[in-house]
């Protein structure tokens, strides 16, 4: 018999599988090839866990799992119940406006399989600027053509106020939003932080 620290797992299900065969253990032992006092401790634990998957039995402290995130890099932090997030979206009607990528073999190019079905004027799309907290979302701010600053502007004039008194923000909450370039455009900022002071 050859000598190893730990079952397979399938060797363990074949183990399960044999007993309930009704074999007796030195029959199982003798097709797993494995030791009789081996099929033992495999029918023991399978019968108080039913499972047949190997615990190494091994108790990690919290402290012990802290101390390995910290050395590498993680830090704990509580999370922010009071911020208030928002971006804008594009969601196209038909399939991706960007490129994409197929992998075929050479000669194949207008084989069905490895073309991509387009419809005329790409579809359309529709752009939509939202904002969430961790209690809920707002409504959904649909925008026609391009988004720029001023009808950033526009929608933060018209709709924070309103969502951060729908979504039970009183104040003196974070506003979070991404870096594109409508969002840190001058004026933008002190329009947000101008908006949210009055709905206090």
């Amino acid at each position: 018999m050859e000598n190893r620290k730990e079952t397979t797992i399938e060797e363990r299900k074949l183990v399960i599988k044999l007993s309930n065969e009704g074999k007796s253990q030195q029959n199982i032992a003798k097709v797993v090839g494995r030791s009789v006092n081996c099929i033992q401790k495999i029918l023991q634990k399978f019968k108080k866990t039913a499972s047949t998957f190997n615990n190494l039995g091994r108790y990690v402290s919290a402290g012990t799992v802290r101390r390995v995130l910290r050395k590498a890099g993680y830090n704990g932090r509580v999370a922010r119940k009071k911020a208030l997030n928002c971006d804008e979206s594009k969601f196209n009607i038909f399939g991706s406006d960007g490129r994409r990528m197929v992998w075929r073999k050479p000669n194949t190019s207008h084989h069905p399989k490895y073309t991509i079905p387009t419809a005329k004027h790409a579809g359309g799309s529709v752009m939509v600027w939202g904002r969430m907290t961790a209690s809920g979302v707002g409504k959904l701010v649909f925008i026609d053509g391009i988004m720029h600053k001023m009808a950033y502007l526009n929608i933060l004039q018209n709709n924070l106020k309103e969502s951060a008194d729908k979504l039970g923000l009183v104040s003196n909450f974070p506003f979070q939003q991404d870096n594109d370039p409508e969002h840190t455009a001058f004026g933008c900022k002190s329009m947000a932080a101008l908006s949210l002071s009055e709905s206090t």
